[in-house]
């Protein structure tokens, strides 16, 4: 009983923490494109060698990507490896290549849908990867404008629970609100004129 409250309280420290994040705006001159980002999350060079971006995979750098880690904060003792959010542009001839840079990189198992982010349509792919206990859930959105491709990947990379020694697997309660924080980046995403 005594876990189930530690747990319980955990889980609303979570999500406290979530509603209070200090957010900071990241802008792309060259594009226009803007999204905001909790602010204690990281800018890394290269993902973690943990990670494995899909669209990193297919062999296209990112612009830039944001990187929480779970070590030094509540997460520390779960089987979470890291969230990453990346931005990554590409040229394009037209929106159907566009499109098969993401069908190509998600796999042919993936069905793409459409979702509208301030009242722009991208296309949406849900996928994941996994092998070797460890498992990675992405969401990728990419829309084609003015000859290029614009793709953001939501990354959610974990280990089987148990598998590190001290460690517990994520309750539902902490997986929903690390997913809503990668949600929250990508429908903060505004496409502003360049200057």
């Amino acid at each position: 009983m005594r876990l189930r409250n530690l747990l319980l309280l955990a889980s609303l420290c979570v999500a406290t923490l979530a509603a209070h994040a200090q957010l900071t705006t990241y802008s792309d001159p060259a594009t226009g494109v803007t999204f905001q980002y909790p602010s204690v999350w990281k800018k890394v060079p290269k993902p973690d060698t943990m990670t494995q971006p899909m669209i990193l995979m297919a062999g296209i750098n990112p612009v830039i990507d944001f990187e929480f880690s779970p070590k030094g904060n509540l997460y520390e003792k779960t089987n979470l490896v890291g969230l990453d959010f990346l931005y990554y542009t590409a040229p394009a001839a037209n929106a159907a290549a566009c499109s098969k840079i993401v069908t190509d990189a998600a796999g042919s198992d993936s069905k793409p849908n459409t979702k509208t982010i301030h009242g722009v349509a991208f296309q949406h792919i849900q996928t994941s990867n996994s092998g070797m206990c460890h498992e990675m859930s992405a969401d990728i959105y990419s829309i084609y404008r003015n000859g290029a491709c614009y793709l953001f990947e939501e990354d959610f990379m974990n280990v089987c629970a148990g598998v590190v020694d001290g460690t517990r697997g994520l309750s539902a309660a902490e997986t929903k609100a690390l997913q809503r924080h990668l949600d929250a980046i990508t429908q903060s995403i505004v496409f502003a004129p360049v200057k």
